[in-house]
């Protein structure tokens, strides 16, 4: 009991030292967007969408503590709409000016509307990130974060899922950095009960017969592990103008996400699991004025779905093609490639009303061709983002 208290007495004394100088801070935004192909299939649905959201944060010296929501909304598609929210809080620390790093844990909860309510999850996450400056020109960060998500209305999702990053940098006189990183991620699928009906012989009163019943097994998806490789050059051009070029490799030996369940699904459980690829991109910015700037960015990418077998498909008809009870597979595995540009015209004013707060509004118009050995997911797409954000001190 005793040593309970002296720990929770150096916790109240961290805690109360760590929001020292306390001040609160919050920002609001909104994001509006138009769709041309919202699904991202061959068939383009388009429509109109907003992202209002809301954060709001405690900060001290070492310590701070936060609470973000935000809502996905289309104005036709309203069934694809839901909520987010997020509460969590963070413990800062410096060691000797060479040695910074953050420990952190939040909570979140997604709620969907009826028709894709099985989306609905809530997440227990915890993380460390570490930066340490060994030389006044080399820079090596790393971390480790674990989460728990549960999907209370499709039990088998349940997963726990860790994530190791290890990034190394180097900044060159010539005002160029050089940056290599590898990410490892892992995730495991909880058990689950499934019924299994069989059969009995029991008696009767009319004798002996056949008795249908239910016994429960334990059953669980695999797991999935990837890990990627990163490789980046940056450089600066001058005062206004940087940019940098990188090039990525995924790979996922463990396989493809094992809940694909439906050929012609939208899912957005379909993650950075589901596939193996490269991606190469390039961006430039431009500070047109103090307040100004202008960027621009192309991706060229290719991935191979794991699994996801490509069915014959008829564009016509718009309906997947069976023989008998089966659909017909063309190819083992979706292979898509395609590019991606993004041009982006920003604006960020500090000091709003002369007090601590920062107004950033930007405006994106996002070009995709995706084009795949699968006719259903060949397609393309253009999207407007205009975003605007504001946050203050106080």
């Amino acid at each position: 009991m005793r040593r309970s208290l002296i720990f929770l007495s150096l916790a109240f004394i961290g805690l109360f030292h760590g929001f020292a100088e306390a001040q609160w801070r919050m920002q609001i935004s909104t994001t509006t967007n138009y769709y041309d192909n919202l699904l991202r299939t061959y068939s383009p649905v388009r429509d109109y969408g907003f992202i209002p959201g809301a954060d709001i944060a405690y900060t001290g010296k070492q310590v701070e503590v936060y609470y973000s929501s935000s809502f996905f909304g289309l104005v036709e598609n309203r069934q694809y709409n839901y909520q987010y929210h997020e509460i969590g809080g963070n413990y800062f620390f410096t060691h000797r000016q060479t040695l910074n790093g953050v420990l952190g844990a939040d909570y979140s909860i997604r709620k969907d509307r009826q028709d894709f309510d099985y989306y609905d999850f809530s997440q227990i996450h915890a993380y460390s990130d570490l930066k340490w400056y060994p030389l006044n020109w080399m820079m090596i960060t790393g971390g480790l974060s674990a989460q728990y998500k549960m999907f209370p209305k499709v039990e088998e999702w349940d997963h726990v899922e860790s994530w190791l990053y290890l990034t190394q940098s180097l900044f060159l006189k010539t005002r160029t950095t050089l940056r290599w990183g590898l990410d490892i991620r892992h995730r495991n699928f909880l058990p689950y009960m499934v019924a299994v009906e069989s059969e009995s012989n029991e008696t009767s009163g009319n004798g002996w017969g056949r008795q249908l019943s239910n016994r429960y097994v334990q059953e669980e998806l695999s797991s999935l592990w990837q890990w990627q490789l990163q490789l980046r050059i940056a450089q600066s051009l001058g005062r206004k103008l940087g940019g940098y070029t990188e090039f990525r490799h995924l790979n996922t030996p463990s396989g493809g996400n094992p809940y694909e369940l439906e050929i012609d699904s939208f899912s957005p459980i379909d993650d950075y699991f589901g596939y193996s690829g490269n991606s190469w991109n390039t961006s430039l910015k431009y500070k047109i004025s103090p307040a100004f700037w202008i960027n621009g960015r192309f991706t060229l990418f290719s991935q191979e779905y794991l699994n996801r077998p490509v069915y014959l498909f008829d564009k016509e008809t718009g309906s997947f093609l069976m023989d008998g009870e089966d659909y017909i597979i063309l190819e083992p595995r979706r292979e898509d490639r395609g590019t991606v540009l993004d041009i982006t015209l920003g604006l960020d004013i500090a000091r709003i009303f002369d007090r601590a707060s920062n107004l950033g509004c930007s405006t994106t118009l996002t070009l995709r061709d995706n084009r795949s050995n699968d006719a259903y997911f060949s397609y393309k797409d253009s999207a407007f983002t205009f975003a605007v954000t504001y946050d203050f001190q106080w």
